[in-house]
């Protein structure tokens, strides 16, 4: 099923800027919780996204469900964000 609702969160922290995508769509085809370290080591995930997010010093983690997926992107501020 393609997701019918999307939701993005922006806030900034700690000096870092965080970035929260969810939908309610199918999710990944792998599912469970995934850090940034275990995406890369299981090649896992939207390699380009996660490319141009470690481009920038930040991290991305997954949280992939049959009933959606939740992206978490940490970026530090000030990076060309």
């Amino acid at each position: 099923m393609t997701a019918s609702e999307v939701s993005v969160a922006i806030g900034a922290e700690n000096g870092r800027v965080q970035i929260v995508v969810t939908d309610n769509g199918h999710g990944f085809p792998f599912q469970g919780e995934y850090d940034h370290a275990t995406l890369t080591a299981l090649q896992l995930g939207p390699v380009m996204l996660k490319e141009r997010v470690e481009s920038l010093g930040g991290t991305l983690a997954i949280g992939s469900t049959p009933a959606g997926a939740r992206l978490d992107i940490k970026l530090p501020s000030g990076r060309g964000v």
